[in-house]
């Protein structure tokens, strides 16, 4: 059964990340996680959950997994509130260990929406629009035109500024900023064949 707090969460999703760019979310379907699940632990143990529940579903979704909480290693932010099979990720592909994207579940429905849609950007194959922090002294961007960079890394950021719109500025801000995807990102979800 279908509760209302996913409910709003997809309400959220489709109103302000996919209508808005011709994308519709399509079926839904939801199953329940074992509960060996609700806490991850592990990269491995990340990979092989999504490996093993993706096969429950149908060939050619976006799969979502919804978790109590991420504890990972190597690699990865050990803070992540989300973390997508890859960027890009086998989209539509189940039984990988790479085939959806895992998130904790928030209080808010809106917050919880807001980090689904930056995760399945991930997925399609964005980056974010400035990574967080300066690798070997270089700020880093993404390469869509459209997408503004941050003037400095987001971690040394005190401010607003126009990067912080985009739903793919890597730190969680719901309700900062309104946020969404830029045109180009959305022609590029369209083109996906997950997109339509």
């Amino acid at each position: 059964a279908q509760s209302r707090f996913l409910r709003n969460v997809v309400n959220r999703m489709r109103n302000q990340f996919f209508n808005t760019h011709g994308i519709s979310l399509g079926s839904i379907r939801y199953y329940d996680m074992p509960s060996d699940y609700s806490i991850i632990n592990g990269s491995e143990e990340l990979h092989q959950m999504q490996r093993q529940q993706s096969i429950k579903a149908p060939e050619g979704g976006l799969n979502v997994f919804l978790v109590s909480n991420i504890n990972l290693d190597g690699g990865y932010s050990t803070d992540a509130l989300g973390v997508a099979g890859g960027i890009p990720a086998p989209v539509g592909v189940n039984g990988t260990g790479g085939s959806g994207i895992t998130m904790i579940v928030q209080s808010s429905a809106t917050s919880t929406g807001d980090i689904i849609a930056h995760e399945l950007g991930h997925l399609f194959g964005f980056y974010h629009v400035t990574e967080a922090q300066r690798y070997d002294g270089v700020l880093m961007h993404d390469v869509i035109a459209d997408t503004v960079s941050c003037t400095k890394p987001p971690s040394e950021m005190w401010d607003t500024e126009a990067c912080m719109y985009n739903i793919m500025y890597p730190y969680a801000i719901t309700g900062m900023v309104t946020q969404s995807f830029s045109n180009t990102q959305g022609l590029i979800m369209r083109l996906n064949p997950r997109g339509r």
